[in-house]
């Protein structure tokens, strides 16, 4: 359990890392201006709609992913302060069964993220891979 807690104590602080590099990422690089030019490119320009539909789906599993992120270290922390915070001891088992299954929800997320790789890099997207690892083309 102690090697556990550590991986949340880093988990928390890779998250923290993660929304203070959002407010000094280039504009095109944020998220929710992603979210939004997806968004437009599907409801509102309708150009090219399958490739508009999947940028809008990809981006919002993004944020339903970050909005997982943020409640496994928001009930990480409480149940790893809990001799602190005085939560009365229900709520505090419910707050760990709540962890518990949203651990299952991100492992999903992941299985999912690493299908969509390899489908992307046998068919549309080839080279995905590499541009992760390197940094994407310097075009």
């Amino acid at each position: 359990m102690g090697i556990h807690i550590y991986f949340g104590y880093a988990l928390a602080a890779l998250f923290l890392f993660r929304l203070i590099a959002e407010f000094f990422l280039p504009a095109e690089q944020k998220l929710l201006p992603k979210l939004k030019k997806a968004y437009r490119a599907y409801f509102i320009l309708k150009k090219e709609r399958e490739m508009a539909k999947h940028e809008l789906v990809v981006k919002g599993l993004y944020l339903i992913f970050y909005l997982l992120l943020l409640t496994m270290v928001v009930t990480g922390l409480l149940l790893a302060f809990e001799d602190y915070t005085n939560i009365p001891e229900n709520l505090n088992h419910s707050i760990k069964e709540f962890h518990g299954f949203c651990m299952y929800l991100i492992l999903g997320f992941i299985i999912l993220h690493l299908a969509g790789v390899f489908l992307a890099e046998r068919q549309e997207g080839k080279g995905i891979v590499s541009d992760m690892i390197n940094g994407g083309d310097d075009k």
